[in-house]
């Protein structure tokens, strides 16, 4: 079957999407051979794919290369019309802090020297349970960071969510900091740190498969 024959490809294949009209994979051309052999029928849609890209990296408004992107020139917010740099992203993160609920501090510093942000926001009493959320991991996902931050700045809003009477919330917007700044700039498929690795020539780690539970275990391999 087709399911049999891409499963023992599995290292070759990357599974990414499904519709009413198919499955999408990113494969090799190894597997391409193998479905043309068996006369599997497919559609080839990488030049689409790029085309796409292409056009959108091309696009003056795709990413915002700027410190500072937040506003029209007619005075209108447009800071999420458009992807943005990283130092427009930290600008925005400070602004957040001119909110009474709102802390910005920091936990610790990236391998490149740059901040690692976190927002602290808590209405009443800091006593209440806390809720967590990381964006920023993989350096080439450049909507998480600002999801992150449209979620702090709903959260100060109009006197405090209603959540916060529950809980406080640490919101750490940009945890790769030197591989977004990397992926906007260099290589917009780049998803690791830039910290080398010793004993080796290959840059970076990724972050979500080092932490301190099942480490090397299924699935959890750097």
């Amino acid at each position: 079957s087709v399911r049999e024959l891409l499963d023992s490809f599995e290292d070759s294949i990357d599974e990414f999407g499904s519709s009413e009209v198919g499955v999408d994979f990113r494969v090799t051309e190894e597997v391409i051979e193998a479905l043309e052999n068996a006369s599997v029928a497919f559609d080839d849609n990488t030049q689409t794919w790029v085309d796409t890209m292409t056009a959108n990296l091309n696009d003056p408004s795709f990413l915002c290369t700027g410190e500072n992107c937040s506003t029209s020139k007619d005075g209108a917010d447009v800071f999420f019309d458009s992807y943005q740099s990283l130092t427009s992203l930290m600008n925005r993160v400070d602004l957040i802090a001119a909110n009474s609920l709102a802390t910005v501090g920091s936990i610790g510093t990236s391998y490149e020297g740059r901040t690692l942000k976190k927002i602290e926001i808590i209405k009443g009493s800091s006593n209440k349970p806390w809720v967590m959320y990381f964006c920023g991991i993989h350096a080439r996902e450049w909507l998480p960071p600002m999801a992150c931050i449209y979620m702090a700045e709903t959260l100060v809003s109009n006197g405090g969510h209603p959540l916060l009477d529950s809980v406080n919330f640490a919101i750490l917007p940009m945890m790769n900091p030197d591989g977004y700044l990397y992926s906007t700039t260099v290589d917009n498929l780049w998803r690791k740190t830039r910290k080398p690795n010793p004993f080796s020539s290959c840059v970076g780690t990724d972050l979500n498969r080092n932490y301190d539970d099942h480490h090397c275990g299924s699935g959890a391999s750097t």
